[in-house]
């Protein structure tokens, strides 16, 4: 059997559900470490690292490079799959990545006694976190020949 032929085997309800449990559970050991971290940095009275950027410059929030450092990731260029892709370059295979948070932003429920007009202020928006995987610079190669 190929990988190809692997990768589009169908999973039971059980290996969904196994693979959920313990992505969830790599989540939550990270946040622990995370807040951990944070907790004594902030009775040290210092700031965690702030050494990561994306390829395009973006400076990562001081939680998220509070999570990079616990998974012992090297400061650095860290993005996700796709913006490595958008650069140029294309992750290794076998690499394993390092989780983030990232916001999600929806509108929230309707109110019947709220007037319906179109503008969008901050208290119509329910932002809630989901995480994400990126990868850096070192488990990446350029695809420019």
């Amino acid at each position: 059997m190929t990988i190809a032929t692997d990768m589009k085997k169908k999973l039971s309800k059980e290996e969904i559900e196994k693979q959920r449990a313990e992505r969830k559970a790599r989540r939550d050991l990270i946040l622990k470490k995370m807040h951990a971290l944070m907790e004594q940095l902030g009775k040290e009275g210092k700031e965690p690292p702030l050494g990561y950027v994306s390829p395009v410059g973006y400076q990562y929030s001081m939680r998220n490079c509070a999570m990079l450092f616990v998974q012992e990731v090297p400061t650095g260029v860290v993005a996700g799959f796709q913006q490595w892709k958008k650069v140029g370059r294309s992750v290794k295979k076998g690499e394993h990545g390092a989780l983030i948070l990232f916001p999600i932003t929806k509108k929230a429920k309707e109110d019947e006694n709220r007037p319906t007009d179109t503008s969008i202020s901050a208290k119509d928006l329910e932002v809630h976190f989901s995480t994400t995987t990126v990868f850096h610079f070192n488990q990446t190669e350029s695809t420019v020949a």
